[in-house]
């Protein structure tokens, strides 16, 4: 029963949705079709059959919420007024119901510091028009090497959720997702705490229009799949704003990342099958890393005002090359380093803007292609192997020089003699020519 229930209920959101990825309008075929493939889910009718209230002056209503869920049946909505907030409890929601505020500024669920504020247990769950404050910070473990600390709101082994327009604040981990499918998570403001959202091994997952503001991580995902990241703003992160580790089929679109405190605006790692576009990404330390990670396309991003605009390299730990990456139409612009690709190979970068950096490229990689970009400066360091390959400038715009047949690209080229600890690099002098240099930048609209 509960899984025709679900199957039913999820067919009925995929009709009427068809999702962020449609409302998306990119340039290209291939980018929007790559857009579009994620699970869609619409939950704005589930057409609940039953409300029970807290709160207010209504005859039979509640006074707590816990109490209200458990007389309700699946199918039902909890309706909770402002009247008797703040609501000191934990939450245990284990019907598939509607979980609704009054008003998400004035109806708060406050959890006394100890456990997780509100605990999903059931599928088919609506958490909407609350602030839900003060987790405590114990830690629970999930499996052998893994364990993690209370939260404003877990969901474990759940499907067909979503969390939306709620307040979250004081918080280890503001919303904890583990091994779940189909969870919708939008337009929640997050403030000033340690993590702000984190999924695990988590199939079909949509972040949609969240404001995260002050926290040490913003968003951490590891071991998902089928995963949409939408038009999210994400200020003041102290360390590492979006976190993407072994991550298959993603989608990043329309994003905001402000500095000026983090350290990594995007971070991917041996990840796969990615679209990165028309994100703005400004005052990091590094806007966005790639390491060990396979068939990215980045295109249509503004990246400023960071010490690496994009650094592609390998993970330490694993050993592996990021390959087949490609990285067009693209703003890149008073970065200390526009590019920094390191022991990689398959890179292609053409038609990008890259103006008032003080170094356009820094470059180690294997099998590169670079073509067609709007350069200010580079500074050029390869493998010897690259002698072979042929890294190729072409049809660049070179800031402040018009009138130019050949450009002359200055650098080094680089060896490593031996293995492990003693291994040693060698430079040389080395050019690079662009042959056809662009006489005028490229028309590349910027986001702000």
């Amino acid at each position: 029963m509960l899984e025709g229930r679900k199957q039913n209920m999820k067919n009925s959101w995929l009709k009427k949705s068809m999702i962020v990825g449609t409302v998306i309008v990119l340039v290209g075929a291939s980018v929007v079709s790559a857009l579009s493939r994620n699970v869609s889910i619409d939950f704005d009718s589930l057409n609940r059959e039953n409300t029970l209230y807290v709160g207010g002056s209504g005859p039979g209503n509640y006074t707590k919420i816990q109490d209200a869920i458990n007389a309700s049946s699946d199918g039902d909505m909890v309706f909770v007024f402002d009247d008797l907030s703040p609501y000191y409890e934990k939450v245990e929601v284990n019907k598939e119901i509607d979980l609704v505020g009054e008003n998400k500024n004035t109806t708060i669920i406050d959890g006394g510091g100890i456990g997780d504020v509100i605990n999903i247990s059931a599928h088919l769950i609506t958490i909407s028009g609350f602030t839900i404050r003060n987790s405590g910070d114990f830690f629970t473990q999930f499996d052998y090497n893994f364990w993690e600390n209370d939260a404003c709101i877990q969901l474990v082994n759940r499907s067909c959720c979503r969390i939306t327009n709620n307040i979250i604040q004081q918080y280890s981990i503001g919303i904890f997702i583990y091994s779940a499918d189909d969870i919708f998570i939008s337009e929640n403001l997050l403030l000033y705490a340690t993590h702000g959202i984190e999924a695990r091994k988590t199939n079909c997952i949509v972040f949609l229009k969240n404001t995260i503001i002050g926290n040490a991580e913003s968003i951490y995902l590891k071991e998902c799949t089928n995963v949409n990241l939408t038009e999210n703003i994400i200020m003041d992160c102290s360390y590492r704003s979006i976190v993407l580790f072994r991550i298959e089929k993603c989608d990043v679109f329309g994003n905001k990342i402000i500095g000026p405190n983090s350290d990594y605006g995007l971070e991917i790692s041996l990840s796969k099958q990615f679209i990165i576009s028309r994100n703005l990404l400004q005052g990091c330390i590094t806007g966005v890393e790639v390491s060990s990670s396979t068939n990215i396309i980045f295109s249509w991003n503004t990246i400023s005002n960071t010490s690496t605009g994009i650094e592609l390299s390998t993970y330490p730990e694993e050993g592996l090359l990021s390959f087949t990456v490609e990285i067009y139409r693209n703003n890149i612009m008073s970065n200390f380093v526009g590019i920094h690709i390191f022991n990689s190979y398959r890179i292609y970068v053409h038609e990008n803007n890259f103006i008032m950096n003080n170094q356009s490229g820094f470059i180690t990689l294997n099998m590169g292609h670079l073509m067609r970009n709007s350069v200010v400066k580079v500074f050029f360091e390869g493998l010897i192997q690259d002698l072979l390959d042929q890294n190729r400038w072409k049809n660049n715009y070179w800031d402040g020089e018009t009138n130019v047949r050949r450009k002359c690209i200055i650098g080094e080229l680089c060896y490593w003699v031996g293995s492990g600890h003693s291994q040693h690099k060698y430079c040389l002098p080395w050019m690079n020519f662009d042959w056809y240099p662009a006489q005028e930048p490229y028309d590349i609209p910027r986001m702000r």
